[in-house]
């Protein structure tokens, strides 16, 4: 059987399968430059994957200049992705390496959590920290709920461990397998600055692809860490940062990408406009995730979840704004009534006393 090329496996690479499967269905084209970014944004393939299927486009796809007005002078797509690489390899190289003046520690990423859990040993030397790791995390019965583990490097400046320097923390972040997902470099030198930094290399590339969703869509990010309460929360689309401006969709947009471009967009402006909802209910507007994540949200709404609905409804043109108004309401009253009883619920025959149930209703 025939291996399939880079250019048929990048789906494979998104992280959001609704916009995979429709960039599959409409046959869209993808440049060499959008091609690698997709691979680099994929929050689930590791290092050495990312790897293979840039050296793949190298051997494969035509090179392809930068933007002018991105930070990249000198290099073209090809030289980028081989500088990228090798930068990367060699600061995993260099950080698995023991070094004088130098003192690792470990943190694990659980189910759900949104941060890094510290452990408060420090270790002198890298193969220490990484058999402790194992032993205590990965062979332990916590592994099924670990998502994502670190090994950090901190530059003593003092021989007390409080005095690390922050500011030069160097990490590789790995799955649960010790297989590494990414760096986190402190950029001494300026090549690394260029490419490593959370500002530069991709970060500072923008590409328009294709998706599925229109204005008022109720969607997630598919990225583990926002998920609260363990799980993903839903909002409502209000645009996608490449849509013209009050466009329902991102059709006939190729004038408003062109526009971006020229001004220098950069991973920040691949946010979308949102809807949220806070704890009690509220909706408010934010900018925020990355458009390539985000997917259908499918499961139930619940609670004060329920108005999303009215909410995308009204942005639609569904229904008028005094109806959006009433279902603010009833939803609020309705959501304040079922915690009540299930607070009276809790307590005895109160709500038998109260007389809101029989007996038998109750039971």
């Amino acid at each position: 059987m025939m291996l399939k090329n880079i250019a048929e496996r990048i789906y494979e690479f998104f992280n959001s399968r609704d916009i995979a499967e429709h960039c599959h269905k409409i046959g869209y084209q993808f440049t060499p430059i959008e091609t690698a970014y997709i691979v680099w944004h994929s929050n689930h393939h590791s290092l050495e994957e990312k790897h293979n299927a840039w050296h793949e486009i190298i051997n494969t796809l035509p090179d392809e200049q930068f933007r002018s007005n991105w930070d990249f002078d000198g290099y073209t797509l090809h030289s980028f992705l081989h500088t990228y690489m090798q930068l990367q390899n060699e600061f995993i190289k260099d950080l698995c390496t023991t070094k004088k003046g130098y003192i690792y520690s470990y943190a694990t990423l659980q189910r759900y959590e949104d941060y890094y859990r510290p452990d408060d040993i420090f270790f002198d030397n890298y193969d220490a920290c990484l058999d402790a790791l194992k032993t205590n995390e990965i062979d332990d019965d916590a592994y099924d709920e670990i998502i994502k583990v670190k090994i950090t490097r901190h530059k003593l400046y003092s021989s007390q461990v409080s005095f690390c320097d922050v500011q030069e923390q160097e990490s590789i972040i790995f799955d649960k397998k010790l297989c590494p997902l990414d760096i986190e470099s402190a950029c001494e030198s300026e090549n690394e600055k260029r490419f490593l930094s959370p500002t530069n290399g991709f970060y500072e590339m923008w590409v328009a692809i294709p998706t599925p969703f229109c204005k008022g869509d109720i969607v997630m990010d598919v990225d583990v860490y926002i998920d609260y309460p363990k799980r993903h929360r839903p909002f409502i689309l209000e645009r996608i940062p490449y849509w013209r401006r009050n466009a329902d969709n991102g059709e006939n947009c190729a004038t408003e990408v062109d526009r971006l471009l020229n001004l220098g967009v950069d991973w920040t402006d691949m946010q979308e406009g949102i809807y949220l909802q806070d704890a009690n209910g509220e909706i408010y507007w934010d900018h925020a995730f990355n458009y390539l994540d985000m997917e259908y949200y499918r499961e139930e709404l619940c609670g004060t979840e329920k108005f999303l609905t009215a909410v995308s409804s009204s942005m639609q043109e569904k229904i008028s704004v005094e109806d959006l108004l009433r279902s603010h309401s009833i939803v609020l009253m309705e959501n304040y009534t079922l915690e009540t009883r299930r607070y009276f619920g809790d307590n005895g025959n109160l709500i038998e006393l109260c007389g809101l149930e029989k007996e038998s209703e109750h039971k």
